[in-house]
């Protein structure tokens, strides 16, 4: 029973810690999931704006050079652009505002395409209309004023993200400073319990198991007067002390008796010399 209770504290003790590792590693693993997530919205956002940039390059060059190279070219980056934000659309389920922010970035990307690209397309094909369209994307044209939402919903996108990866790199130092301590203090508790149970084992068990050996040795050899340890103790320590104190009190009388029948012996010998004297006499 007590070794039983024993080994029952240690292992309560390390699996203790083990659960709070579990669970740190647990945080651990939860935030770097996370993290990477968040680093792959940001990267596809990241693109986005480059894919979005392109649009707005390639419809300049096309004004400028009115090759239909570079209306080609805007569709591609368009296209680009709408796979980048479906991406980012899919990192960011479970967060329905931002979710609506990148919606809302395509929808104002999609309005610069109508609005801007293909009206100016169309206003760039009549020579007289060409200036107009050239208006557009200058410093006071229409065509920053349309494509800023998208811009600015992009970017309040990124700032969240990044927060939020922030706050994970944050959780996950803290995770990891938590494994530590923890994994030192259930060791440390560990080996305090192991050291107290092995004081209190020793106390309890070895030493009068090693007491009684040594009685037990003496009454082997025939010493009665060996004092049995542990008497009275009511586990299984005194339950030995008691079986051992029966082999005491049996080798005493058996002492007893032989000394009896030694004196019973030379009792009846002085007795048959005694009448062998008696009998030399009357034949004397």
């Amino acid at each position: 029973r007590k070794l039983t209770l024993g080994f029952a504290a240690v292992t309560l003790t390390m699996a203790g810690m083990g659960g709070a590792m579990l669970a740190n590693l647990r945080t651990l693993d939860h935030a770097r999931a996370e993290i990477k997530e968040s680093r792959q919205v940001l990267g596809a956002l990241d693109e986005a704006k480059f894919y979005m940039t392109r649009q707005e390059n390639s419809y300049r060059g096309y004004l400028l050079s009115k090759d239909d190279y570079y209306i080609e070219r805007v569709n591609k980056h368009r296209a680009n652009f709408k796979k980048r934000l479906d991406a980012a659309r899919g990192g960011l389920q479970d967060q329905p505002e931002l979710s609506a922010k990148i919606d809302a970035a395509g929808a104002a990307a999609d309005k610069w395409y109508s609005d801007v690209f293909e009206a100016g397309v169309r206003l760039s094909a009549d020579p007289a209309t060409l200036p107009q369209a050239i208006a557009m994307v200058g410093p006071d044209g229409s065509a920053d004023a349309v494509i800023s939402p998208a811009e600015d919903a992009i970017e309040a996108v990124q700032t969240a993200v990044t927060k939020e990866a922030e706050e994970l790199q944050a959780q996950q130092i803290s995770a990891t400073r938590s494994a530590y301590i923890n994994l030192a203090a259930g060791l440390g508790l560990a080996v305090m319990i192991a050291i107290g149970l092995g004081m209190l084992l020793t106390r309890m068990i070895a030493a009068p198991v090693t007491a009684m050996t040594a009685a037990m040795r003496r009454l082997a050899q025939g010493d009665f007067t060996a004092i049995v340890p542990a008497m009275g103790r009511k586990d299984e320590v005194g339950e030995m002390a008691q079986a051992v104190s029966v082999f005491k009190e049996a080798g005493i009388e058996k002492l007893r008796l032989e000394g009896q029948t030694a004196e019973q012996r030379a009792q009846a010998e002085a007795e048959r010399t005694a009448r062998e004297a008696e009998k030399a006499r009357e034949a004397e």
